[in-house]
Formats: C-alpha cells, sequence, structure tokens
C-alpha cells in the first residue's frame, strides 16, 4: 500500500480492533462475583484468565500473528515507524502504538541479539546499509567506508534472529593513542593502527530502524562492545566518546530571541563591544543582537573576531551541557538516539572540543563543537543510578577547564544542576 492506505488500515486496526469494552466488563463483573462467593481457587484462576484475554486488544494477537511468518518482524517494524511518523492523524493509535512498542521491547531484547564486527569482507548489502543508515558523519566514497574499517578502526552493529543482515544499530570506534579532540583526526588519518592504542573513542552511533524508536538497544550495544574490545585489544584502557552537540545552536539562538537578559558575563559584552564598532554602546540586549547578527555570518574567518567570541560560545556550551535542564534531565540529545544517551549509560563529562567539526552541518547545529564524554568502568553503574534517580550528571575528575565555569556555577547553586 502507498502512505493513504496504510494510514487508512491503521485507523481500521485501531478503532475496530482493540479492546472490547463490553467483553471487559463482564468478565471483571464475573471475577469480583466468583471473588464474593469465595469459590474455589481453580474458579478464580480461570475467571482472572479470562479477565485477561479481554484485556488483551484483538491487534495485539494480529501482531503475534504477523510475526510467525517470513519477513513478519520486519513488517512489524514498519508498522511502528508508520504509526510514529503519523501520530498527529491517528486518533485512535496511541494504545496501538503503546502496544506495538511493548511488544518489540519484548522481542528485541538481548537474548534475541546477536553482536557481530561489520569488517570490509562483510556482505556488500550490510555494507550499503552502513553507509545509508549512517546518520553521524555520512560516509562520502567507498574509499571512506573501507578506511573507517580497516586498521585502527572498529564497527560492531546488534542483529536480530528474525532480521538477518540488518544492522538494528552499529556503533563506530576508533583506537588512538590520545582521546581525539577533533574528528578529522578520526575520519582523515593517512595511517590508523599504526601506533598502540590506549584510547577507543566511540565517535558515531547510528540506528537502522525509525520503528524501534524508544526500544533501548544503543546502551546495551556500548557495554557489549567495551568488553569486546577489552578482550581483544588488552593495551586499550580509556572508553571514550566524540559526540556531536546538535541543538546547541537553536538552544543558544531561542535564547538570544528571548533577549538574552543574564545570557553574557560582563566582560564578554565590552568584548564584544569592541568587534562590534561605535554602533553598539547599549544595554547587554543589544549587545545580543549584535551577537545574533555575528554568529549569522562567516565569523569564524575573521581571527579577530574568533578571539573574542571563542570563549563566549565555550562557556555557554557548558551552562548548555550541564545547567540547562529538561525535566531534571541534561536538555541536549545524541542525534538519532535517545536523549541524554551517553550521560544516562553512565558516561561522565569530560571536554568541550573547539572546532573540533567543521562540516556545515556540524557548524549550523553547535558552531563547531563537539564533546567528550569518557566511560569510567568502574563508575558506570553507579553514574546511570545517580542520573537516573536524581537527575545528577558526572563530571570527569580534574574538570577541565572548558567545563569549571559551569561547575563552578553549580557549587555556588546556580541554575537547576547537579553534579
Amino acid at each position: 500500500m502507498d502512505m493513504k492506505g496504510r494510514l487508512s488500515f491503521l485507523r481500521i486496526l485501531g478503532r475496530e480492533f482493540g479492546i472490547d469494552h463490553e467483553e471487559v466488563a463482564k468478565a471483571s463483573q464475573a471475577y469480583l462475583d466468583i471473588q464474593s462467593i469465595r469459590k474455589t481457587d481453580r474458579l478464580l484462576t480461570r475467571s482472572e484468565q479470562t479477565l485477561r484475554n479481554a484485556l488483551k486488544p484483538h491487534y495485539e494477537r494480529f501482531f503475534e500473528r504477523i510475526r510467525s511468518l517470513p519477513f513478519g518482524m520486519h513488517f512489524l517494524v514498519g508498522v511502528r515507524a508508520d504509526l510514529l511518523a503519523s501520530f498527529q492523524s491517528l486518533k485512535h493509535n496511541e494504545s496501538n502504538d503503546d502496544t506495538l512498542k511493548t511488544l518489540l521491547q519484548q522481542w528485541f531484547g538481548i537474548p534475541f541479539l546477536d553482536l557481530e564486527r561489520i569488517t570490509w569482507g562483510s556482505s556488500a548489502d550490510v555494507l550499503e546499509k552502513i553507509v545509508h543508515y549512517e546518520a553521524v558523519h555520512a560516509v562520502p566514497t567507498w574509499q571512506a567506508l573501507k578506511q573507517r574499517l580497516g586498521p585502527g578502526r572498529l564497527c560492531y552493529g546488534f542483529f536480530h534472529r528474525e532480521m538477518p543482515r540488518e544492522p538494528l544499530v552499529f556503533v563506530q570506534t576508533a583506537l588512538t593513542e590520545q582521546i581525539a579532540d577533533n574528528i578529522d583526526s578520526i575520519l582523515e588519518d593517512p595511517s590508523p593502527g599504526s601506533v598502540v592504542p590506549k584510547v577507543a573513542t566511540f565517535y558515531s552511533i547510528s540506528s537502522s530502524q525509525k520503528g524501534l524508536s524508544g526500544v533501548e538497544l544503543g546502551n546495551f550495544l556500548i557495554k557489549r562492545v567495551v568488553k569486546e574490545i577489552q578482550q581483544h585489544v588488552p593495551s586499550v584502557t580509556v572508553f571514550c566518546t566524540l559526540s556531536p552537540i546538535p541543538r546547541f545552536r537553536k538552544w543558544l539562538v531561542a535564547q538570544m530571541n528571548l533577549g538574552g537578559r543574564g545570557l553574557l558575563l560582563d566582560n564578554e559584552v565590552e568584548g564584544l563591544k569592541g568587534i562590534m564598532g561605535n554602533g553598539v554602546e547599549g544595554s547587554e540586549g543589544d549587545v545580543v543582537v549584535g551577537l545574533k547578527e555575528i554568529l549569522e555570518r562567516q565569523w569564524w574567518k575573521d581571527e579577530r573576531v574568533v578571539e573574542v567570541v571563542r570563549p563566549v560560545l565555550m562557556r555557554l556550551c557548558s551552562r548548555y551541557i550541564l545547567l540547562e535542564k529538561k525535566r531534571s534531565f541534561a536538555f541536549d540529545p545524541v542525534v538519532s538516539l535517545i536523549a541524554n544517551f551517553h550521560i544516562r549509560n553512565g558516561a561522565c563529562v569530560y571536554r568541550i572540543n573547539w572546532m573540533a567539526d567543521t562540516s556545515g552541518k556540524a557548524m549550523r547545529q553547535s558552531y563547531g563543537m563537539m564533546i567528550n564524554y569518557v566511560y569510567k568502568l568502574e563508575d558506570v553503574e553507579s553514574n546511570n543510578q545517580r542520573y537516573l534517580l536524581d537527575g545528577r550528571v558526572a563530571v570527569f575528575e580534574p574538570v577541565h577547564e572548558s567545563f569549571g565555569w559551569a561547575v563552578g556555577e553549580v557549587g555556588k547553586g546556580g541554575g537547576r544542576a547537579k553534579l
């Protein structure tokens, strides 16, 4: 079917094949009647089962039967992708999506997943999917893919036994001597693998199936890959990321559009006035307007402007990562995966890297900045628990200068951050 036909099918499924509420009412009353007259446990158990069956929507049985067919699992993942893409127009399908999501969470549990290393020798269709689904750093050529899968580089993915040769989620890793501070040093290294590696840097993690949104696979993948590297590359003792900051610019523009009150420090205001010329003599708000105009141009090509703007953007980025909260959790997501991915996964914030990615995409998203998260293996579980229970973000010690101001603000009680 085309999209119009699929949406029509999903509406019918949600409207006419859900829970029969009259049947539920009857089963509930029967259960209460049996309980009130203290019938035998056998009758009570049978009545409970009848009630459970009544509470099971008919489309759940449909999903279970579809799964048993060839390519059925792939079809169901596609069905959920359609549900998510058309959620606003499918009024009867909220519970439909909840049911299918719950089933997929069961069917895509760790016992059903296989970890595989993807190499240049992997099947051509798998390699094509790696290129197609790569969401962080596009693969421009086959030679670029070969380099990412060659010496000093690792790529692992989860595969489901009912969706063979379909990398559900995959992570690309660079084995290096030091924690990388820019993506070019990884993507354009002419001789990767020429050193004894001490650091494993996860620089890209991508999901291939929109229908598995909300089904946690990436966090399990990282942990499994760490174990693989520990076993096969024992010289590696540091596990970290080089991650994008995809919504920083959007956040900053929103703050500037609101007037930017409290956005800049006094010394930053004076410094920005110096590069804006005599036309800016007013309040902080006037300077914020001027800063917004500067950032809309190719400011990074003017060294004098960069000298003033760099410390401003670095400080504001540290504020964004540590001090800005959304329902007590860090505001920024890792692109294509669940929000707060690495922090929620138990990593700690390490360093903001200036001009770490100068591609057009990165400049539009974060003014070229990237961030390192470090996985201190002995602290991963405790970091994860503190973040989930109390919203506390772990920061690597000693604190890197790029986070010095933000950590100091937390110490003074600024914002809602907890470290």
